[in-house]
């Protein structure tokens, strides 16, 4: 569902533009990522954000306030792109014990707003992105692992899961996955730094 995902908060974030640049405002979309900020990383570079906030990166808010307005100084408009696992609440618990995520992008949308007097909105098209129906990619991909996991059925290969690794399905042992995120990390991690690092 990555391709998905991505896809349709890039939908979000253009629509959100179009609104933003008319009325010559700051805006921020918060998207999903709990502990890995993939699907902001990917939309920001899709959309030529003007800054993303990530899980992976700490950032201070005054530099996204400061970039943002700088952007805006510059072409009467400003996009952030944040994921929603970017800072923890100490609030309320899903019934697993993980935090209820969401209400960072309104929470830094405010901030900015206080930092730079522009205004500033936020929008969560959050169970927009979640319930989208499925990419052709992610499509064709959900049969690529149904067939794998097939054939390792067939071959009794048990206690592996199947990966997409470089374009290709890969069987993986499951003990390394589990209980395991995949963080922006590597190129993605100096392309960040590239476009929106300190």
């Amino acid at each position: 569902g990555f391709d998905t995902a991505v896809n349709k908060a890039v939908e979000a974030a253009e629509s959100f533009r179009t609104t933003i640049v008319s009325h010559e405002r700051i805006g921020v979309i918060e998207v999903m990522g709990r502990e890995a900020g993939w699907i902001a990383l990917f939309t920001g570079l899709a959309v030529m954000a003007d800054m993303v906030v990530i899980p992976e990166r700490t950032i201070s808010w005054d530099l996204v306030a400061e970039k943002a307005r700088r952007a805006y100084e510059e072409k009467r408009w400003a996009l952030v792109v944040v994921s929603e696992g970017v800072k923890s609440y100490g609030g309320p618990v899903d019934e697993f014990g993980h935090a209820r995520l969401g209400g960072v992008g309104n929470e830094l949308a405010a901030y900015i707003e206080k930092k730079t007097g522009l205004e500033t909105r936020a929008t969560v098209p959050g169970h927009i992105i979640r319930g989208a129906p499925p990419s052709a990619f992610d499509r064709v991909l959900a049969v690529r692992y149904a067939m794998a996991a097939y054939e390792a059925l067939e071959n009794k290969e048990f206690g592996i899961m199947v990966a997409y690794r470089d374009g290709q399905i890969a069987h993986v042992p499951i003990t390394d996955v589990v209980g395991k995120n995949k963080l922006v990390g590597g190129e993605w991690l100096r392309l960040y730094d590239t476009y929106w690092g300190e």
